[in-house]
């Protein structure tokens, strides 16, 4: 609902000849043609023996598959054998804020974030995330209790996760007591 009403109001305010961003959207002519022109070029790649993509498997997740495209790719990671989801390393690129939560809720100790960087165009920053996953229980004080058998270390990244969720996301929008960090409880 929330990215409907953002697409309206975008699509209100934009001017007259200014390309509307909104037409990338799921159900719209231009993102039909868009899968066509996808699905033949993977195969005109996979069909020609000289190129890279010759002997390798492509998965493509189009606009018709239920779904926002990141949720759709790290079901695709969750159904791997558990051997491949460990062992392999699996890499994400995208500029949404919540992939570094998404990431860190597949428990995947090889994967990897790529994101542009805000300040520097043209400069990416790669985030190792099964060593931020690692590293949580140190920063957050819970190291005793993953020593001890009390927690795992998935708790701590789900808390992590929840702590989070407080700020906002795309999903919800921040809690109010958030807002203004010093006073936020008496908000």
């Amino acid at each position: 609902a929330q990215q409907r009403q953002r697409r309206y109001l975008h699509s209100k305010s934009k001017k007259e000849n200014e390309f509307d961003s909104c037409c990338i959207t799921t159900g719209t002519e231009m993102m039909h043609e868009l899968t066509k022109y996808v699905n033949y070029n993977i195969r005109l790649e996979m069909m020609d023996k000289s190129s890279l993509w010759h002997n390798i498997k492509v998965y493509f997740s189009s606009h018709t598959v239920p779904g926002e495209g990141e949720h759709n790719c790290l079901d695709f990671l969750r159904s791997l054998p558990e051997k491949e989801q460990k062992e392999k390393t699996h890499c994400f690129f995208g500029p949404d804020g919540d992939l570094l939560m998404l990431t860190l809720a597949s428990y995947c100790p090889k994967i990897k974030l790529i994101r542009e960087d805000m300040m520097s165009k043209n400069y990416y920053d790669i985030y190792d995330i099964g060593s931020i996953a690692f590293e949580l229980p140190s920063k957050l004080n819970q190291i005793f209790g993953i020593q001890k058998g009390y927690r795992m270390l998935e708790d701590v990244i789900n808390d992590f996760i929840l702590l989070g969720f407080f700020v906002g996301n795309d999903f919800l929008p921040k809690a109010k007591m958030f807002y203004h960090l010093r006073d936020g409880l008496n908000t």
